[in-house]
């Protein structure tokens, strides 16, 4: 049983409770079911409405156009000016139209929960850097970053220890940075950081008997036989304190338990499995590899293990990254700020964490792809910047050389781009109504396909076979459709189709909705 499986099964479970004792019996942290937020909105659903897993389409599509969007946002803070724009917007078709993240947000996965969070958090982090001066920013900023770490919490509480760590260290990062640097306004902006620091300590303390209750179980696994040749026992250090040896324990003792799971289960893609760190010393050791797996895997050598198309997708995707990659040494030539910084710890933390704890590399795949894609916001803003360089070299040339031509042209370009704002708004509603009226079209299509030739099941079918692309193999980024999903295809097509298209309507006007409630809090829309 995979977890959307066992989540559809722990919300029936709960939506039964909540028909025969009313909604004292709903809760976000189930101690029944050991579920979080995803299960507890699915619980819900089922309640309110039938029992049906599209039900939960609507809600992750929303989530992920919303992570579209803060990609475009953060691609923004990081790049100036064109850069900026491009790379933002690559990056957000990217993580929209990657053929992987169908296998998260189509079924009640956490996914959608954890990768908005952590995108705002980031988000926020960034936006302090540079827009702190206007009055009500900093409360603002404050309100939205505690948004993320809620929508993080939600699903998975034992990520607030992580978050609590990263933001130490973000915080060390600036104090240490604006030691050398003299900033009009580093008070405000070292005010921020500790503030978040305290805030994530905070709902952290407030929420540690359910953390207790619902983290991983791993960590609390049994030692037993790994690669059948030796058991694993940790072994102290004696220079480090005894609080701080207890979380690199449990941080080997999980990835113990990882392998020994993934053995137990007969994974088809376990990775480094004879490499269980039994020591600080030697997790420290294998930490570059956890990185270089975290960045490069599935590597070139099993692509053509077990040939599928599922898999040729997710080579594909993994080729896209190998030629993204070389773009982030260029955006460190051109471009070394601490916002770059900042990003760039926060993506490597986490890849590295999960790339240490999970020795699974189709796990690896879910767990590190938000934090991937901060990384190609980077690089492809490197290679935007790289390419623009040289235009840039010409028009400077042609400025020295005829300086009263140049100033016209800039006072020329100046009156032409008055009124990109405008146009922007303007070219954003045509193609969100164009978007709509096309999903109007097919839907019409599809209608009179079923009344005329009576091409129901071959339409629903068709549709099914598009929205789920990982059906019928095995890939580390894509999840096959589970028992529990296959009755969508015979009794419930109609609903199905229907929170389909909800589902495209909602994502062809969200960037409205979303955009409006963030330039209330200062965010500029203008390119």
């Amino acid at each position: 049983m995979n977890d959307a499986e066992y989540y559809h099964k722990s919300a029936l479970l709960i939506a039964e409770n909540i028909r025969g004792h009313g909604w004292s019996a709903w809760s976000i942290w189930s101690v029944q079911t050991n579920t979080g937020g995803n299960v507890a909105v699915l619980a819900a659903l089922y309640a309110i409405f039938q029992v049906d897993p599209a039900l939960v389409i609507p809600v992750n599509a929303f989530f992920q156009a919303s992570s579209a969007f803060l990609l475009l946002l953060i691609g923004r803070e990081l790049w100036p000016g064109r850069a900026g724009n491009i790379a933002g917007l690559v990056v957000a078709v990217l993580f929209v139209v990657f053929p992987s993240s169908l296998s998260w947000y189509s079924q009640p996965l956490k996914d959608c929960y954890v990768i908005t969070g952590m995108l705002l958090i980031l988000y926020t982090w960034l936006k302090a850097l540079h827009s702190l001066p206007e009055k009500g920013s900093l409360a603002a900023l404050l309100a939205w970053m505690w948004l993320g770490i809620l929508l993080v919490a939600f699903v998975k509480l034992y990520y607030l220890k992580l978050l609590l760590v990263v933001a130490g260290m973000t915080a060390c990062l600036v104090a240490g940075h604006f030691l050398r640097v003299k900033h009009p306004q580093r008070y405000r902006v070292l005010f921020f950081y500790f503030v978040a620091v305290f805030l994530i300590a905070i709902t952290l303390q407030i929420m540690l008997p359910f953390v207790k209750e619902h983290s991983e179980g791993y960590a609390v696994w049994t030692p037993a036989v790994i690669d059948t040749t030796q058991a694993w026992r940790w072994q102290e250090s004696p220079w480090l304190p005894d609080t701080l040896e207890r979380y690199w324990e449990t941080v080997a003792k999980t990835r113990a338990g990882m392998i020994e799971h993934n053995y137990r289960v007969s994974a088809g893609s376990i990775i480094d499995a004879e490499r269980a760190p039994q020591s600080v010393s030697e997790i420290l050791l294998y930490l570059p590899r956890a990185l270089q797996i975290a960045l490069f895997a599935p590597f070139p050598d099993t692509w053509l293990q077990k040939p599928s198309l599922v898999r040729f997708i997710g080579v594909c995707e993994t080729v896209l990254w190998y030629c993204i990659f070389p773009g982030l040494l260029f955006a460190l030539y051109y471009r070394r700020t601490l916002a770059m910084a900042v990003t760039l710890l926060f993506a490597v933390f986490f890849m590295t964490v999960f790339s240490f704890v999970t020795p699974n590399v189709g796990s690896l795949y879910r767990y590190r792809y938000v934090y991937e894609f901060m990384l190609m916001v980077i690089a492809i803003g490197g290679w935007v910047q790289f390419f623009l360089n040289h235009p840039g070299k010409k028009k400077r040339r042609a400025s020295e050389a005829c300086p009263e031509a140049f100033a016209l042209a800039e006072s020329n370009n100046l009156v032409q781009h008055r009124d990109t704002k405008k146009n922007l708004i303007s070219v954003a509603a045509t193609v969100s109504l164009l978007t709509l009226i096309g999903a109007l079209g097919f839907f019409a299509r599809d209608l009179f396909m079923i009344r005329w030739f009576g091409a129901g099941n071959e339409m629903d079918n068709f549709c099914l076979g598009a929205f789920h692309p990982g059906r019928n193999g095995n890939d580390p980024g894509i999840f096959c459709i589970t028992e529990c999903f296959r009755s969508v295809d015979t009794g419930k097509s109609y609903r199905f189709s229907s929170a389909f298209f909800v589902a495209a309507a909602c994502l062809s006007l969200y960037p409205f909705v979303f955009s409006g409630a963030l330039s209330i809090f200062g965010v500029e829309l203008a390119l």
